[in-house]
């Protein structure tokens, strides 16, 4: 006598033979297992991935400025021109391109331009800021050394040179610091910074508060005049 307790429940509900047809059925329900990688993938997809690819490398060459923080291609620094004509972007608002330019100084000068007592001395209300635009020019190419006064505070430290930025940039940043805060003087033009670069282009070494009061001063080429007049029209 078979223990129907040792039965399997097919063979406790169908006896000791079972049905090879029923069995069958029910194997033939259960579905294949996928296999990972057993699909190939669209040629679609990957001629679109590689459209993708090259615009986006030809986006980031044309409009990425290399990443530079000097650089502003936003809407609002476009000047010039009225909002249905399409504005070039060589035309930069040398105002929103200096601000760029001045994250630089922020550091040490504050976003507010008021320094750091007995550190780093203000540019705000700074007469150095607002004197002489060819020594502005002459510290950012060449750094400035030494003790000098603002405001009755002695400061006496070392400010490096910036002259790894274009002339663009370095007119840009001047021009800002120059029209912010307090300070209302004008705007210096690229070809100004142009024209120190070259003039001084055998220069290694920083400048000191003596030295930039009885240095030669160095204007702009009058070929680039019309040019800086339109600078200031645009600040208006």
């Amino acid at each position: 006598m078979i223990d129907s307790n040792k039965l399997d429940r097919h063979e406790q509900r169908h006896g000791t033979e079972p049905d090879v047809e029923e069995m069958h059925e029910i194997v033939g329900r259960e579905k294949t297992e996928p296999q990972e990688g057993s699909q190939a993938v669209p040629t679609e997809m990957i001629v679109a991935a590689f459209v993708l690819l090259l615009f986006g490398g030809w986006y980031l060459g044309t409009y990425s400025a290399d990443f530079a923080v000097d650089r502003y291609d936003g809407p609002a620094a476009f000047v010039g021109g009225s909002a249905d004509n399409v504005k070039s972007p060589s035309v930069i608002d040398p105002m929103l391109m200096g601000k760029r330019v001045f994250n630089y100084c922020a550091a040490c000068h504050q976003a507010s331009g008021q320094g750091v007592v007995g550190q780093f001395p203000p540019l705000d209300g700074n007469p150095v800021v607002n004197g002489r635009e060819d020594n502005l020019a002459r510290i950012l190419l060449h750094g400035l050394s030494g003790p000098i006064e603002v405001d009755g505070q002695r400061y006496n430290g070392q400010m490096p040179k910036w002259s790894k930025l274009d002339d663009r940039s370095l007119a840009a940043v001047l021009t800002y610091v120059r029209g912010s805060w307090s300070n209302g003087s004008p705007p210096v033009s690229e070809s100004l910074v142009t024209a120190v670069r070259e003039a001084t282009s055998g220069r290694s070494a920083a400048w000191t508060a003596a030295e930039l009061e009885t240095a030669q001063t160095i204007e702009a080429k009058a070929a680039d005049e019309a040019s800086e007049k339109s600078t200031e029209a645009m600040q208006d």
